[in-house]
This record gives C-alpha cells, structure tokens and sequence, in this order.
C-alpha cells in the first residue's frame, strides 16, 4: 500500500512579512497597527531600541495605547537566562508555547530586527575566531573573522540566521503571522558584463554570496519597501541619463510591493499593484 495520500485540500499557514524602507516613513507604526488589530492575541517584541513607547502615549500622532508589548527590549542574540532572554531564547519559547497551548498569539513583530546583528557578529567572533585553538591572539583572530573579502563572519552571520529562521517558519506554519521590521540598506550586485551597483534592501549583513539579506527575504511571503513619493526625473540624450528634477510631494508614505533591478520586494497570494500607500489598512486588504 503506497504511503503517499494525494489531497488539494489547503493548509491554511500565516505570513511572514519583512517591512523595510527609509528612515520616519512609519515601519513600526504600520507593524504596530498590525498587532492591535489582533488585540490579545498580538506580541511586539522591540529589538534592541523603543520604536514603539511614544506612539503609545496619549496625544500621540498614532494612538496605539492597546498594542501588546513585550516587557523588556530583546538586547542579546542567545544567553539561555529566562531572567535576560536573548532573540534564541525568546523565539524557542514562543514555538514551544503555541505548540502546548501557553500561549495563543496570531500576529508576532520583532521590531527592527536588524539591530541586533552587531550582537550576532559578536557571537560569531567569539564562537568561531577568538576562542579557536588556532588564534592565539586578538590580531589573529579578527584577521580570521574578515579574511577571504570579509566572507567568513558574513557566512558564519547567515548560518546563525538559520538557528531562529527555523523556529520562526515552524511558528508560521501553525497559523501565524509574523512581522519582521527593519532600516533601509544596500547590497552590491555585480552583472556577468562586471558592472556593479547598489540595490535596495533589508539592512543586514551582505558580503558577496554571503547575504543574511537574501537569506531572511528568500523565505519571507511578502517584503515591502517604504519610502516617500519623491521619485528622480531623468532625461535621456546621446546615450546618457541625468537627473533633471524631483517629481512628487516627498510628503507622503508609499511603499513597493514588487521587485525589480533596484530594489528587493515580493508579494505572495493576492494580486496588488506594485506601489500603494504605505498604510496598514490598505496593504491588510490584499492580504
């Protein structure tokens, strides 16, 4: 008797959405709104800096008083201390929480968790490079870390990106949704013919191949650039382009849902154009 049993039944899975873009465009806000319509069923945990406390005060331009927030502010990458939990430790518990019914979120945001990658590279170092048999001193050991182009930290940064990914799919997987916010970086992209730029991308660590970037986007359902409307106009003629003016208001909040040469995005499920309004009420209706 065969063991594979055919179904086109769906399973029904949550999100897992990575909010990125520039600087005062509202990427904790939007995240933020997510998790108060979930009401008490929806966790922010702040990633190494309150991007959150203020919209929570009365008179803020942003009532989000009823957000549920976790206590303290996630400053370590992993310290096995229920007293000072690090990212490890936090996400591990989540997961076996929802699995024996502690707890019951729908929609969990780690804010900015970009930040905490100095710390990962901290882990890195004193993991791999300056507790090793080979280094016996600091020189040789941080030459180890950045030697090869800078690709060895960077990959063992991806590697240890995996340790919470994990965990972090298994948790979308029961149902729930989970945002991701982060700073506006750039990763360089070099074409077969040698030419290289600058794409727009999730802040994280990116050497060559070595991307915590791409790692983090490549399992994301839907990652979203904000940024405001102003957008450079250019003019063309005997074979160059030159930027010639600024066209839109540069006032307000859009985001992109879809990538291209440019700039890392993607949407997954719903059909929605490719530039909305960066707003959490518009970007929930292609959900």
């Amino acid at each position: 008797m065969g063991i594979i049993k055919p179904s086109t039944k769906a399973v029904k899975t949550g999100n897992l959405m990575v909010i990125y873009g520039e600087a005062g465009t509202g990427k904790t806000t939007v995240a933020a709104q997510a998790i108060l319509d979930a009401g008490d069923k929806g966790l922010l945990l702040k990633v190494v800096e309150d991007g959150v406390s203020d919209n929570q005060k009365s008179g803020s331009s942003y009532d989000l008083s009823g957000v549920q927030v976790h206590e303290s502010t996630i400053k370590e990458f992993w310290t096995k201390d229920e007293h000072n939990p690090g990212l490890i430790d936090i996400i591990g518990d989540l997961k076996n929480g929802l699995q024996n019914g502690e707890y019951d979120f729908t929609d969990i945001c780690f804010d900015s968790l970009n930040l905490i990658y100095p710390k990962i590279e901290d882990f890195c170092y004193n993991k791999y490079y300056k507790n090793s048999s080979d280094y016996d001193n600091e020189d040789k050991a941080w030459g180890a870390a950045y030697g090869f182009g800078g690709y060895g930290i960077t990959q063992r940064m991806v590697e240890n990106t995996k340790w919470f990914l994990k965990p972090l799919m298994e948790i979308k997987a029961m149902g729930v949704n989970i945002f991701i916010t982060s700073h506006e970086g750039r990763i360089k992209v070099n074409l077969k013919d040698g030419t290289e730029y600058q794409k727009i991308a999730p802040d994280f660590p990116t050497v060559g191949s070595s991307s915590v970037a791409t790692t983090i986007t490549n399992q994301a359902s839907h990652v979203v650039y904000a940024c405001f409307d102003e957008e450079v106009v250019q003019k063309s003629a005997k074979g160059k382009t030159k930027a010639i003016g600024v066209e839109g208001t540069g006032q307000k909040r859009i985001c992109y849902t879809h990538g291209d040469a440019t700039l890392i995005a993607k949407w997954r499920g719903k059909d929605i154009p490719d530039k909305i309004d960066f707003d959490w009420g518009m970007i929930k209706k292609y959900l």
